[in-house]
């Protein structure tokens, strides 16, 4: 099975999960187990969007605020982390330069959602880019949303950037996203620009 539709079946395998609860929490991290097997081998080949989507559905396995261990198990749960921390991040800032926004913010929700932080150098990389792609109002807001869930701060010269380019979509921005991004401008401390 080639990398995109190992990617999708992550998905899928998101959704079965949500829909079985807690009785398939067991096979939930087999299945995973099974499909990990067979990512590893091709995460040369995948591409930031394929690294995003396995990520973000591996996040939504975990369930919220980095809960893992409730929905996989402790010892599943940590290699969940891991496998986001040490595998798929350095693989999708290999290949930044590539990303989309809504790529980028699935990157940073999915390792703000796995209760996991970046670097300094790391987030700067992956805002610096999100500006460069062009990002919807949606995807600024989550990656503002993600850095100050990680408990961090939008690096000093990039927030003034992050929040034009987000005040020239405000027409647009649903009103979740005007307030999770003032909430996290808030959050974080941050003065608005």
């Amino acid at each position: 099975m080639d990398y995109i539709k190992l990617s999708a079946a992550v998905k899928q395998l998101q959704l079965l999960n949500k829909q079985m609860g807690s009785r398939g929490r067991e096979d939930t991290g087999r299945l995973l187990d099974q499909l990990w097997d067979l990512i590893q081998p091709q995460l040369g080949a995948c591409q930031t969007r394929q690294l995003s989507s396995i990520t973000w559905a591996v996040g939504q396995l975990q369930g919220s605020s980095g809960r893992v261990t409730h929905q996989l198990g402790g010892d599943t749960g940590s290699r969940y982390n891991r496998m986001v921390m040490q595998q798929l991040l350095p693989a999708f800032m290999q290949r930044l330069s590539t990303a989309n926004g809504q790529d980028i913010a699935n990157m940073l929700y999915s390792v703000a959602n796995a209760g996991q932080h970046l670097s300094a150098e790391q987030t700067e990389q992956l805002l610096s880019q999100l500006l460069q792609s062009a990002a919807d109002a949606q995807a600024v807001s989550n990656s503002i949303w993600a850095v100050a869930t990680m408990g961090q701060r939008v690096p000093a010269g990039l927030l003034q950037p992050l929040m034009l380019a987000f005040a020239n979509k405000l027409r647009i921005a649903k009103p979740q996203e005007i307030s999770n991004t003032l909430w996290a401008v808030a959050t974080m401390g941050q003065q608005m620009p």
